[in-house]
């Protein structure tokens, strides 16, 4: 018998349970979907990327995830309301950040996982091209209305310039009289 369903047989199962354990089991995907992922990844891409820092020691992490609460409760004092101690132990337990102590120092010191970079390059390349697409669409306006500003001014028929011209001083006019009033 032959199946009037265009997506029967188009997935494959193999394909759909690896998502799935990704999106299970992935600390990447879990970062991206926690609820206070936008918070997380201000604070770890402000602190180790736009800081330039690869490694930071826990009393200066400590600091910087303080100071940053303290900011953030300041507009949201419902979010993360916890210790930043508290903080830093969930990221490492759930695989973005990682603890070592150093050779040289008594201080454990902590680093972005190979996943937090992940999420971290993810965000950034989807708020990059959404970015890019708003440039875009203002550029393509640009063109069109250009576009349709050279056709109105090569116009041959006098009548047709006329009737534009005055659409438009009647457009001022309206503008003009509603700041006015």
């Amino acid at each position: 018998m032959i199946s009037l369903n265009p997506w029967e047989g188009a997935y494959s199962i193999v394909r759909r349970e690896e998502l799935k354990a990704f999106f299970e089991h992935s600390p990447a995907a879990r970062l991206l979907r926690s609820d206070t992922a936008a918070y997380v990844m201000e604070f770890l891409q402000h602190t180790f990327k736009s800081g330039g820092s690869i490694s930071i020691g826990q009393s200066e992490l400590r600091s910087h995830l303080t100071g940053y609460l303290e900011e953030l409760h300041d507009a949201e004092p419902e979010v993360l309301t916890g210790l930043s101690d508290r903080y830093v132990s969930q990221w490492v337990d759930a695989g973005g950040l990682k603890r070592f102590i150093e050779a040289a120092s008594t201080e454990p010191q902590y680093q972005l996982t190979a996943h937090a970079e992940e999420a971290i390059q993810y965000v950034d390349a989807a708020l990059s091209k959404r970015q890019n697409m708003v440039g875009t669409e203002s550029r393509l306006r640009l063109i069109i209305d250009t576009l349709e500003d050279i056709v109105r001014g090569a116009t041959a028929d006098p009548q047709r310039r006329l009737d534009y011209l005055l659409e438009q001083r009647a457009l001022l006019d309206s503008l003009i009289e509603a700041i006015q009033s």
